[in-house]
C-alpha cells in the first residue's frame, strides 16, 4: 500500500530550533545591555552627587571669598585715609621711647594682618579654582554617561519589540511544529493499521484457501475482520493560563521578554536608594500577578507614574510601578497568578528611561526586602 503523501511543511523543528537559538542571542545582548544601562545609571547618581556637593562647596567659598574680599578693600580704604604716611614718619612722630615701641607693635600687628588676609584671599581662590576644574571635568563625565545610556536605551527599545515578535513567531512556529508532528504521528499510525488490516486480511484468505483444498465441501466464508480504526485524536487541551508558573510555582511580572540585574541599594538621584529592581521589557509588555492574591491599590503619583498595590495570599505585598496602564480588573478584585493587571511603561520620574517596571517586595510584617531573588525565581533566571 502506498504512503500517503504529507503536505510540505510550513515549519520544520530545524527552523524552530533556529528561531530559539536567534532569540537566545538576542536575549544575551539584552541582559548584557540592562547590565550596562544599570551599571551607567548608578555611575550617573554618583556623579551627580559629586557634582550638588561640589556646587554646595562652591556657593560656600564664595561667600568667604567675598567676606575676605571685603576685608582687603576696607584695609585699603583704610591707608588712603591716612595719607601716603611712612613707616619711618609714623615712627619719628612718637612723644616718647614707649610710644615709639607702641606704634612699631601697631605695624608689626597690621602688616601681619595684611599677610594674614591677602593669604586667606590667595588660599579660598585656588581652593574655588580647582573646585570649578573638578565640576567641569565631572560636567563632562556626566554627558559622556547620559550619551552611553541613550545609545543604550535606544537598543533596549529597539532590540525588546524585536525581541517580543521573535516570542511570538516562536510560540507560533513551535505549535505548528507540534500539529505537524501530531499529524504525522497519526498518519503513521493509520498507515500502520492500514497495513495490518491488509495482513489480516491476506491471511485470512490464505487460511481460506488452504481449507478448501483440504476439503470438497464448500466452507462458509468466514466474515472479515473489523478494521482497525486510527488512534482518536487527542481532546483539545483547555483553556491555558496567560502564563505558566516557573519552578518555583511563581509567575513572571513581566509576561514576556525581559531583563533585569540586581540594583537594590544602589545610589539614585537625589541621594536615595532604589528599594526595587527594575525589570526591563518592550512598552505594553503585559504585567502579571506574581501569584494568588488581591490587587488592593492602583493608582498614580508624580514619582512612581502609574503603580498597583498586590497582596499574595500569603501576605507578602508586592509593588508594581512606572506602568503604561491598568487591565479591566479592578482593585478590590482576587485573582489568579499570572493574571494579567496592567503594561510596562515609564511614566512617573522614569519619563525618558527604557521602559521598565519597577518591583518590590515586602513580605508580611517586614518592610521592603530585595526583590531581586524572588524576580529571578518568578522569571526562571
Amino acid at each position: 500500500m502506498a504512503a500517503p503523501v504529507l503536505p510540505a511543511e510550513a515549519v520544520t523543528e530545524q527552523e524552530v530550533r533556529q528561531a530559539r537559538e536567534q532569540r537566545q542571542r538576542l536575549q544575551q545582548e539584552l541582559d548584557d545591555t540592562v547590565a550596562g544601562y544599570d551599571a551607567a545609571q548608578s555611575r550617573l547618581a554618583r556623579t551627580q552627587s559629586s557634582m550638588d556637593q561640589h556646587r554646595q562647596e562652591l556657593q560656600e567659598l564664595e561667600e568667604v571669598s567675598q567676606r575676605v574680599q571685603r576685608r582687603v578693600t576696607d584695609r585699603a580704604n583704610e591707608v588712603y585715609r591716612r595719607g601716603p604716611v611712612t613707616m619711618f614718619q609714623f615712627l619719628i612722630g612718637a612723644d616718647s621711647f614707649n610710644d615709639f615701641g607702641r606704634r612699631l607693635t601697631l605695624l608689626q600687628a597690621a602688616s601681619e594682618q595684611d599677610a594674614s588676609v591677602l593669604h586667606e584671599a590667595e588660599i579660598t581662590r585656588n581652593r574655588i579654582n580647582r573646585l570649578q576644574a573638578d565640576l567641569a571635568s565631572q560636567e563632562a563625565q556626566e554627558q559622556q554617561i547620559l550619551a552611553e545610556m541613550s545609545n543604550q536605551a535606544e537598543f533596549l527599545n529597539t532590540n525588546f519589540s524585536k525581541a517580543r515578535e521573535l516570542e511570538t513567531e516562536l510560540a507560533a512556529d513551535k505549535a505548528e511544529a507540534d500539529r505537524r508532528a501530531e499529524q504525522r504521528a497519526q498518519q503513521a499510525a493509520a498507515q500502520q493499521a492500514a497495513e495490518e488490516e491488509a495482513a489480516q486480511r491476506r491471511l485470512a484468505q490464505a487460511e481460506q484457501e488452504q481449507q478448501a483444498d483440504e476439503s470438497p465441501e464448500p466452507e462458509p466464508e468466514p466474515s472479515p475482520s473489523p478494521a482497525l480504526s486510527p488512534s482518536p485524536s487527542p481532546s483539545p487541551a483547555p483553556d491555558q493560563p496567560e502564563q505558566a508558573p516557573s519552578a518555583s510555582g511563581l509567575y513572571c511580572p513581566v509576561d514576556g521578554p525581559v531583563s533585569f540585574t540586581d540594583t537594590y541599594g544602589h545610589p539614585r538621584s537625589g541621594g536615595r536608594s532604589h528599594k526595587g529592581v527594575d525589570m526591563f521589557a518592550a512598552r505594553g509588555t503585559p504585567v502579571a500577578a506574581i501569584t494568588d492574591g488581591t490587587i488592593t491599590r492602583r493608582s498614580s503619583s508624580t514619582l512612581g507614574g502609574l503603580y498597583i498595590y498586590f497582596k499574595g495570599t500569603n501576605g507578602t505585598e508586592y509593588f508594581y510601578t512606572h506602568l503604561q496602564g491598568f487591565t479591566d480588573v479592578p482593585a478590590g478584585t482576587q485573582v489568579k497568578g499570572g493574571t494579567h493587571i496592567g503594561y510596562v511603561g515609564n511614566t512617573g520620574n522614569a519619563r525618558g528611561t527604557p521602559p521598565h517596571v519597577h518591583f518590590e517586595v515586602a513580605p508580611a510584617g517586614s518592610g521592603s526586602i530585595n526583590p531581586t531573588p524572588t524576580a529571578r525565581r518568578a522569571c526562571g533566571k
